[in-house]
């Protein structure tokens, strides 16, 4: 009987209203503007929204230098539309080889990423790492080991090239999904990015 028929999440007696996951997922993305940020200081910030017409406008930005730049670009994104979220990409750690002043540099750059959000009330719904959001996008060629090379020189020097690639895989992926944005490898992240989150 139809009211034994329930859908993922209902309960009995909801089957007529509650709606499908392609109708949640419908309703979520007619409702906010998606902010996907690539926090580096090469990166960029994304508009995903899926109100305007016709069909989805996605506008790219270069991250802004400072801080106050950077909480003027979220303010004025926040003030074109009705609500806002954000995706932010996670990131970790001191990476070892980095130089020390340039991880306190990225870190206060992070920090001041989330400050702005903050202040403006704009809620983080998904903090991702780069292995989840870039797997629908590979495959990727494998990082080199180190003891497959001489020396640390050689095996950096592999490990940046693996790294050019998999930018460049990226970038071609996000070419062919936007063809009507100027990918680069600035904006091709935060692009991945938001493409993960709406997919």
């Amino acid at each position: 009987m139809i009211d034994n028929i329930t859908r993922s999440g209902c309960g009995p007696g909801e089957a007529l209203e509650c709606p499908t996951p392609n109708e949640r997922l419908l309703e979520r993305v007619t409702a906010y503007t998606v902010i996907a940020i690539d926090p580096g200081a090469n990166g960029a910030i994304v508009e995903y929204r899926p109100n305007d017409s016709p069909g989805l406008q996605v506008s790219v930005h270069k991250m802004p230098d400072t801080p106050k730049d950077i909480y003027t670009l979220l303010a004025s994104i926040q003030n074109s539309s009705d609500e806002c979220v954000c995706v932010i990409e996670k990131v970790g750690g001191y990476v070892k080889g980095n130089a020390v002043h340039c991880a306190v540099t990225f870190a206060r750059h992070c920090g001041h990423l989330e400050m702005a959000l903050i202040a403006l009330g704009i809620p983080i719904v998904e903090e991702v790492a780069p292995k989840v959001w870039q797997k629908p996008l590979g495959p990727f060629p494998l990082v080199p080991k180190r003891k497959d090379y001489e020396s640390d020189k050689a095996h950096k020097a592999a490990v940046d090239r693996v790294k050019g690639e998999r930018k460049n895989i990226i970038k071609s992926k996000m070419q062919k999904r936007y063809p009507s944005i100027n990918v680069t490898l600035w904006n091709a992240d935060a692009l991945g990015i938001a493409t993960w989150y709406m997919d």
